[in-house]
């Protein structure tokens, strides 16, 4: 009788005391979640570098086709009328839908949008009663960028002549466009003929 009671006692510890395996969860461990935030955190760590110079390269080469376009249009404009025509900056996020009220900035607002406007009363100044209006371009997001227009000759904005040259047979300007971080710089050329782009030896101001 005592060494059956003695049994039984020890069966009950075996039951209740015995150290179970650990069994596997459907969900996510602690350990596990670290591990994989810690590896998450570590790719992110590296690819956002890699995205930033991505869009800012993105950026940098559209603003850069933005003001060749412009540049082309006003050529070929000013070539098919005979007519003085420019390219200036505009704010063109904030004018009438009917372009009333809009201007030509100073020159080194070249980001928040460009004008072609045909010089019709050739004083070389953008009126909106005197003057037309030929292409206008959005503003691009191009934060981090610089835009920086040299110009060659005696106007202030780049604009062309009836023989395709710059106005008053002088050579246009130049435009050096640089991002802060140094992942984009280009530089246009708009000298005596068809304005050309160059990515390649372009130096930035430090």
């Amino acid at each position: 009788m005592v060494e059956l009671a003695g049994e039984v006692a020890l069966y009950n510890y075996r039951k209740f005391n015995h150290i179970k395996p650990l069994m596997r969860s459907d969900g996510f461990s602690l350990v596990e979640l670290m591990v994989v935030i810690a590896i998450v955190a570590i790719v992110a760590s590296v690819a956002t570098p890699s995205f930033r110079s991505a869009f800012e390269r993105k950026h940098g080469s559209e603003m850069t086709q933005s003001i060749g376009s412009m540049l082309m249009e006003a050529q070929m404009h000013a070539t098919k009328t005979a007519r003085d025509t420019y390219v200036c900056p505009v704010d063109i996020d904030n004018v009438k839908d009917d372009y009333s009220d809009i201007d030509c900035l100073a020159v080194d607002e070249w980001k928040k949008g460009l004008m072609v406007w045909q010089d019709s009363d050739n004083n070389g100044s953008f009126s909106f009663e005197n003057d037309k209006i030929i292409k206008v371009s959005q503003s691009i997001d191009s934060d981090g960028l610089t835009v920086t227009f040299t110009k060659k000759g005696d106007a202030t904005y780049p604009g062309y002549a009836a023989n395709g040259l710059g106005v008053n047979n002088q050579p246009v300007g130049d435009f050096l466009l640089c991002d802060d971080s140094g992942n984009y710089k280009a530089k246009i050329v708009a000298g005596i003929g068809q304005p050309y782009t160059i990515e390649e030896g372009v130096t930035c101001a430090p």
